[in-house]
């Protein structure tokens, strides 16, 4: 997901402060094949349990931008991006992706089943 916000960022050529905020998969014709992603600039909250997060209702009006990004678009990126850094583009270079997430227990991961928890990307990976 995060390679797919660095994309709809580099689109919307609108500085390192846009940030995504809501993401729709819209189907042309059959199955799912764009992915509608709308963002703008808002401050980040600097009290309270969201602190550090984008207030979403501050936002600057001005900055409101939809992008869309085909699969196959994002497809090309994603392998540009792995051959340009190395990095496994499943769990981008942790290792590790998310397993489960409970509003109490929070997030639990497990080891990439693509790079096999070493976060690096080879040609020969399954």
């Amino acid at each position: 997901m995060k390679l797919l916000n660095t994309q709809a960022k580099i689109k919307a050529n609108m500085g390192d402060e846009w940030e995504p905020y809501q993401w729709q998969m819209l189907p042309i014709g059959g199955p799912y094949e764009l992915a509608e992603i709308t963002g703008s600039v808002a401050p980040l909250t600097t009290k309270g349990k969201r602190k550090g997060q984008h207030n979403w209702d501050k936002m600057d009006r001005s900055t409101k931008k939809t992008v869309y990004v085909t699969i196959a678009e994002n497809a090309a990126f994603v392998e540009r991006w792995q051959n340009e850094t190395g990095l496994c583009a499943n769990c981008e270079g942790k290792g590790k992706t998310m397993q489960s997430w409970h509003h109490i227990n929070g997030v639990t991961y497990r080891e990439c089943g693509q790079c096999g928890g070493t976060g690096n990307f080879t040609s020969n990976t399954k």
